[in-house]
């Protein structure tokens, strides 16, 4: 039996796979088609048709700067709760994504799709390694995680972009749905007490984990109940989460950071610097006002 974690965040995906009990031996899928940037262990959650009359699917490492219709952020999407987001379609166009004038029923379609060459380059992958007559043959329980406290509208949307990218064939395995921070939590208190650097864990024992993401940041306490013969967790209080992931910090960051170098650049004796950064002035990265606080 193969049990596949599957991490599909709103900036990448990550996907393992585990046939033993031991952690340490868990594989996680690095070979992701197209060109190999940043960490090889997750791809990106991106995916384009290409333009009208030119139909060209491209997604993950295959998109580059020069892709046209993009959709990003598709995740964020299946959650009701997104129009409560200060500016998101602004946010979303900032990203370069096509997604801001998608209905729910499209984004459903899009995260599908996107899934699906997922699930394709994975099982081509898996294949290789056992062989294309075991893998068949193999029982595959799908692991899925989502944000904390998304409501049960977004979590069936997201189980139903699973189900229809076809991650569970002729029906041998389970596919579950776990929360992002109990998954995180639950490996990390694994580490701690089996790792190099081993940790007393104790029932009773209370901690805060915070799942910073690249769309959303989940912060929860919780209280351990058991320990053996594996962990079990529970909620200490009632988590919380929000929208302001690394996506939002970039969106307010880098325009700052853009025109803070330009002004250096303008002050500066090397007119190579400033001539490198003058491009940077585009409607991407308006003009804003931002102040330093004093120490």
């Amino acid at each position: 039996m193969l049990t596949n974690p599957f991490d599909s965040g709103v900036a990448y995906c990550e996907l393992s796979n585990d046939s033993v009990s031991d952690a340490k031996q868990i594989q996680t899928i690095t070979n992701w088609p197209g060109l190999a940037r940043g960490n090889n262990e997750k791809v990106p959650s991106r995916i384009s048709y290409g333009l009208p009359g030119n139909r060209e699917i491209k997604w993950g490492n295959e998109i580059t700067h020069k892709t046209k219709g993009v959709h990003a952020l598709m995740k964020l999407r299946l959650d009701e709760k997104t129009e409560s987001i200060k500016d998101p379609k602004s946010l979303i166009a900032y990203l370069g994504s096509a997604d801001e004038s998608l209905r729910s029923g499209d984004v459903v379609d899009v995260v599908t799709d996107y899934l699906t060459r997922v699930r394709e380059h994975i099982f081509k992958e898996l294949s290789e390694q056992y062989g294309p007559k075991v893998f068949r043959s193999l029982y595959k329980d799908i692991v899925v995680t989502c944000p904390a406290v998304w409501g049960e509208r977004a979590k069936d949307l997201t189980l139903e972009a699973v189900n229809r990218a076809m991650f569970q064939q002729r029906g041998r395995g389970n596919l579950l749905l776990v929360t992002e921070p109990e998954a995180a939590a639950v490996y990390t208190l694994n580490e701690m007490q089996n790792g190099a650097k081993k940790s007393s864990i104790a029932v009773g024992d209370n901690f805060v984990l915070c799942d910073a993401g690249g769309g959303t940041v989940d912060l929860i306490s919780y209280h351990v109940t058991r320990t053996n013969p594996t962990f079990k967790i529970e909620e200490a209080v009632i988590g919380s989460d929000n929208k302001c992931g690394a996506s939002y910090v970039n969106r307010v960051s880098l325009p700052w950071s853009v025109e803070s170098l330009l002004l250096i650049a303008s002050r500066s004796s090397c007119p190579s610097l400033s001539a490198g950064l003058a491009p940077k002035r585009s409607k991407r990265f308006r003009r804003r006002n931002f102040a330093l606080a004093a120490p």
